[in-house]
């Protein structure tokens, strides 16, 4: 199968995939997920509701093994995608921070609670990242995506002046990360620098977000903090992947629930009013919730990083098939 086909059906997969995801949650499941109080955002430890995130935890594990199998001939980043963009139905119907803020919620424990969410979060995100690489490992190979890059040896990139995807091939999501830090075989011939460079990816793209974020973050409207969210780190991973490319994502796609960390954190720092109206002075980066920087952040820079690998590929190709070379 050419690249061309195999990148209109992975597209295909992913974008159908997605939308059924997200359809099913925002609309037919939406009542499991429904807070008593219609004004409660959805901050669920800061409330109490314990029982509520573990239901999104599950729903994300479910989603993951369901996207996996619905996404198998996409790279894993597809399935990952899919899994992001379902949980962001949830998200979309939250109402504003305003409801907690009114009920005299803020400063330390709020912040506290938001950011203990988040690192219960980022732990559901790798461990869908790693449900993803142990279905893919069970299923046959045939059915699986068919990587056009791997194919390539070091001297058909040479050719083009395309060697800055020799990298770690491993494939999947977790087990790259793995050999980055435990090299074997030909990884482990590697630079450093080379080796190494999804983590500069990753904290560069940690930067380009809270930058871009501090452009786009204009007010505390709920669409517009998603676009936000999904446009900062979106585009921050891309530009990234770009100017270092790397086959190894996870150090881009987990920086958003970093960068929810450092912003709870610098919210707590600064502390919030006593005053009755108090809450209108409450820091906007303050009132993106825990499964927004999961679902629009996370998920954003894992399209964008998507879209940066697909690119790569499609330059890669179209250069090694020209008759001038």
């Amino acid at each position: 199968m050419s690249y061309h086909k195999l990148h209109l059906v992975e597209k295909l997969q992913v974008q159908l995939s997605a939308a059924i995801g997200l359809a099913a949650v925002y609309f037919a499941l939406w009542p499991i997920y429904r807070p008593a109080d219609p004004h409660a955002p959805f901050a669920l430890l800061a409330q109490g509701h314990v029982a509520r995130l573990a239901l999104v935890v599950l729903t994300a594990l479910l989603a993951g093994i369901a996207s996996t199998m619905l996404t198998l001939k996409s790279r894993p980043e597809g399935g990952l995608l899919v899994t992001l963009v379902t949980i962001l139905g949830i998200s979309l119907r939250s109402p504003q921070m305003r409801g907690l803020l009114w009920a005299g919620e803020g400063g330390l424990r709020l912040n506290a609670t938001m950011i203990i969410e988040v690192v219960i979060l980022a732990a559901v995100l790798v461990a869908v990242a790693w449900i993803i690489d142990r279905i893919r490992i069970i299923v046959p190979s045939r059915a699986l995506w068919e990587d056009p890059i791997s194919k390539l040896n070091r001297q058909e990139l040479n050719k083009i002046q395309e060697t800055s995807l020799i990298s770690i091939q491993q494939p999947g999501l977790i087990r790259p990360m793995l050999t980055m830090f435990s090299p074997k075989g030909e990884e482990s011939k590697l630079p450093a620098k080379v080796r190494y460079r999804p983590l500069t990816a990753g904290v560069l793209t940690l930067v380009g977000g809270l930058v871009l974020l501090v452009i786009t973050l204009q007010s505390t409207d709920r669409g517009q903090i998603i676009f936000a969210l999904a446009a900062s780190f979106g585009l921050s991973a891309l530009l990234m992947n770009q100017l270092l490319p790397t086959r190894v994502g996870a150090p881009a796609w987990i920086s958003p629930m970093v960068a929810g960390i450092l912003l709870y954190v610098l919210a707590a720092i600064a502390g919030t009013s006593d005053t009755p109206n108090g809450w209108i002075n409450y820091p906007v980066y303050a009132r993106i919730l825990p499964l927004d920087w999961f679902g629009a952040g996370c998920g954003g820079a894992v399209t964008g990083f998507w879209i940066s690998m697909r690119m790569h590929e499609s330059r890669i190709l179209e250069n090694l098939s020209s008759p001038n070379e």
